[in-house]
């Protein structure tokens, strides 16, 4: 996931977004969503932006 953050960060597309969907409320979805909110806020506080 770390790889393709810094490809589409190097390369932004027309609007700079990548849309995630995940699929599913249950225990596994909301822990992924969680995941993603993290891994964002670390890559945030070594100065990538997204």
């Amino acid at each position: 996931m770390l790889n393709l953050f810094l490809k589409y960060s190097a390369n932004l597309g027309a609007n700079g977004k990548v849309n995630i969907a995940i699929v599913g409320g249950g225990a596994t979805g909301v822990e992924l969503s969680a995941e993603l909110h993290n891994a964002v806020k670390q890559l945030h506080s070594y100065g990538y932006k997204g």
